[in-house]
């Protein structure tokens, strides 16, 4: 792509790279750039500034909105000429209050009938109820069905007879592989039955498709950006094979898929992830015979579960609006935004009115249907793209190595992958170096919390109805999990604990000096121990060690931090903890800071452990609830 040469703004000089380079390192402070650098989840590092150069061989930037590999999109008119389907799941699996909720939904704003994994309508009484006054040629249909849209297909038959199953529109998700990766087994003939339902609903209802790759399964165990995108291209790949071997057209078969794909909390990662798994797609339908139409990719995104939390769970608001709108800017055909109160159970009204509001509010104010393509030319969006490409294309040939998607699940391949990405993540949020507000970082001790109410099942459906002389394949199912559950694990142990003494375990403050000296570990040792549901019990400050061992003593907590300057420390510490413990031997102290010239010193004289700004703050509240019995 040719740049312009004119400048907008002539009264300005421009600057360059080097003009950039000069002040940010100014900025910094004496900290060398590199230290700005950051490596990603995904493996790559990611600069913290980019430039026109970085994009200028990519082969992508010469195309435009709608044309191939739809790395810009499907349409060379962006949404203007149909906005992405407000697909919000109703997963009330009793139909009388599914078809309320539904009408309630459609009436405000909701332009997508989706039906969520824990919906059961297994028969065309369910469906009457379900769909009473709803006409279902209006409203395009999303039903996650894994490996049952087959008998879904079925039951949706004889609801709708011939006449309006031809205008039905939408997809009902045939994903076998997401079943295995999920539950753990399905049937070997999954396959047949998948080009027969294909056959099927080509000849009946042309405009719904049938087979569904879906991620959420994979997002929610802990994979990274880069293992997303391969394993999506991995399962498409593994599908287009089957049904090919079957004697269906690649034509045939990718215009009947639609990619379930989950986008996380860092925002530019995830634009680029759309982008991304788009273009690959493109290129593999290209590579199997396919025609540029079938090499469209039409793309379902829903935000995350992993990122949302049960402690501050408004915040989960936020975080839904940047996921949902990463989602509208890289380019989707529909989007589904979580409820804030998700993981509560069920969803009641308001939470599912907030988060389909969220969608209308980029729809009809943010305005983002009047852009096309809003993320390109973006030098770091573009770099990230390419950068996703080329790693997930290592990865996806190394799925494909071990025989592909089946294979790897059953070898644990993608497993232990995933379980890599995740103990990265667990490891910066134990230390804080990422955070989830109000649960490892800002936690708020005295919050109100929704009540639980009726957990969503596992999204396994009825599987009663299988042939017992179909042969299984099984391999080890993934496991959801949210982020923050180790946390809430610790606050869950700290109300336990208070509902059987009548306080929170408590933890006294012993300051030393004046409050500018103590101050500001004071209020880290609150933040860092508040995070475990402690109380931490402030008297203000002491001026000799005498002083505060009495008012550590009077006040009955089991441990205490002390709190000042390093060079306070040096006077005042080993006389503290000394005299205390003769006193009371059994109290856990702490030291605030990590003064190393006097840390052995300081071990000698009884301090039990120290807390800096690079512990580990999950290990060490675990540590101090379990050396105190909380939660026992």
């Amino acid at each position: 792509m040719a740049e312009k040469q004119d400048n907008l703004f002539t009264e300005f000089s421009a600057s360059t790279y080097d003009d950039w380079y000069e002040a940010t390192v100014k900025s910094l402070k004496g900290k060398p750039f590199d230290k700005l650098v950051r490596t990603a989840y995904e493996g790559f590092d990611v600069q913290p500034m980019y430039r026109t150069e970085d994009i200028a061989d990519l082969p992508h930037m010469d195309t435009l909105p709608g044309q191939f590999p739809y790395v810009r999109g499907t349409k060379s008119d962006g949404y203007q000429s149909e906005a992405w389907w407000i697909a919000q799941s109703i997963n009330l699996s009793d139909p009388q209050a599914f078809n309320q909720a539904l009408k309630h939904d459609l009436e405000r704003g909701q332009t997508a009938i989706n039906i969520g994994d824990n919906v059961h309508f297994n028969n065309v009484e369910d469906m009457v109820t379900a769909f009473d006054g709803i006409d279902l040629t209006q409203y395009p249909l999303m039903i996650q069905a894994d490996s049952h849209a087959e008998g879904i297909y079925r039951v949706l038959t004889a609801y709708l007879h011939d006449d309006r199953l031809a205008q039905v529109r939408g997809c009902i998700g045939y994903d076998p592989v997401h079943q295995l990766a999920k539950v753990g087994q399905v049937s070997s003939d999954v396959f047949d039955l998948m080009a027969e339902l294909l056959k099927q609903a080509g000849e009946q209802s042309p405009q719904l498709d049938t087979i569904a790759v879906r991620t959420d399964i994979y997002h929610s165990a802990g994979a990274n950006a880069v293992q997303e995108i391969a394993i999506s291209l991995a399962t498409g790949v593994t599908y287009l094979a089957e049904m090919l071997e079957r004697g269906l057209h690649v034509d045939t078969v990718a215009g009947k898929m639609r990619f379930l794909v989950t986008v996380g909390e860092n925002f530019f990662m995830e634009v680029a992830k759309i982008r991304a798994v788009k273009m690959m797609w493109a290129q593999i339908v290209r590579e199997f015979g396919g025609s540029d139409e079938s090499a469209k990719m039409k793309l379902h995104v829903s935000t995350a579960t992993r990122n949302k939390t049960r402690h501050d769970p408004y915040v989960n608001m936020l975080r839904a609006t940047t996921e949902a709108m990463a989602g509208a800017i890289g380019g989707v055909g529909s989007l589904q935004v979580a409820p804030f109160d998700e993981p509560f159970g069920e969803p009641d009204e308001f939470s599912r009115r907030i988060a389909r509001n969220v969608q209308l509010i980029l729809r009809d104010e943010v305005n983002l249907t009047e852009l096309i393509d809003p993320a390109g030319g973006s030098w770091y969006v573009e770099h990230l793209t390419n950068e996703l490409a080329q790693s997930a294309w290592e990865l996806f040939q190394q799925i494909e190595a071990q025989g592909g998607m089946i294979d790897a699940l059953q070898s644990g391949f993608i497993h232990s992958q995933i379980q890599s990405a995740l103990n990265k993540r667990l490891e910066k949020l134990a230390g804080r170096r990422d955070v989830l507000v109000g649960t490892n970082m800002y936690p708020n001790l005295d919050e109100t919390l929704p009540e639980d109410r009726n957990p969503y099942q596992n999204g396994v459906r009825d599987m009663s109805d299988t042939d017992d002389n179909v042969h299984m394949i099984e391999a080890m199912p993934l496991k959801p999990f949210r982020l923050s559950e180790p946390f809430e694990e610790l606050r869950a142990h700290s109300e336990s604990y208070r509902q059987a003494n009548g306080v929170r375990p408590q933890i006294f403050l012993a300051n030393f000096g004046a409050l500018r000296e103590y101050k500001a570990r004071m209020d880290f040792t609150r933040g860092f121990y508040e995070v475990g549901g402690f109380e931490l019990v402030d008297k203000g400050g002491y001026d000799t060690v005498e002083s505060a061992v009495q008012a550590t003593v009077d006040s009955g907590a089991p441990a205490v931090v002390i709190c000042s300057t390093d060079t306070k420390y040096a006077g005042v510490v080993p006389d503290f903890v000394q005299a205390l413990k003769a006193q009371q031997p059994d109290i856990v102290v702490i030291l605030a800071g990590y003064p190393h010239d006097n840390v052995d010193t300081f071990r000698e004289a009884g301090v039990d452990d120290f807390i800096h700004i690079r512990a580990n703050c999950y290990e060490m509240n675990k540590e101090l609830q379990d050396r105190l019995g909380v939660g026992k």
